[in-house]
């Protein structure tokens, strides 16, 4: 068994080639364990499992090889709610939200007509505009069925308890 502390150096090590390899490991480490970045760092000498060991370094080999974070840990925060993502869909941007808010400033919140996300993905810009504009019924399109199936999934899990859910559309 390793401890917390032992995971990361080694994981610093591996990914010493990144800009961001001390949160990178931390962030995959926290993954692993299921709990929260400040526990990792608040009990660097509690022992880790050698299975979750064995899937933090796979992690870090990937991560080392490039790969998003985003899709290592299979979610992206967007406009404070996290959404899962896989490599079917471009990981949601902070830029991104900057259109949401241009929309709520455009657009009353009693909003009760129709908007369309051509191209939706992971149905983030579908699925925050369906819970900020509560009374407006969302239309969400795109072209893979692999995407529409992640936005399907985020719609579900975020959006359980509308009484008008996202459609979810083929566009073929």
């Amino acid at each position: 068994m390793s401890t917390i502390r032992s995971l990361l150096q080694e994981s610093y090590k591996t990914l010493a080639h990144l800009d961001t390899a001390l949160l990178d490991s931390e962030i995959l480490l926290s993954f692993v364990l299921r709990q929260p970045r400040e526990y990792i760092l608040a009990h660097a000498e509690d022992e880790a499992a050698a299975d979750k060991a064995k899937q933090f370094y796979a992690l870090i080999a990937r991560r080392a090889k490039h790969e998003p974070i985003a899709y290592l840990i299979r979610q992206k925060e967007f406009y404070g709610r996290n959404f899962f993502v896989d490599s079917s869909v471009h990981i949601p941007r902070p830029a991104t939200e900057d259109l949401i808010d241009y929309i709520k400033d455009c657009v009353p919140t009693d909003f009760s007509g129709t908007m369309a996300d051509i191209g939706t993905g992971s149905g983030c810009i579908a699925v925050t505009l369906a819970l900020e504009y509560p009374q407006a019924n969302i239309i969400a399109t795109d072209i893979s069925a692999d995407a529409l199936n992640v936005a399907r999934q985020n719609a579900s899990e975020l959006t359980p308890l509308r009484q008008r859910g996202v459609a979810v559309l083929h566009g073929d």
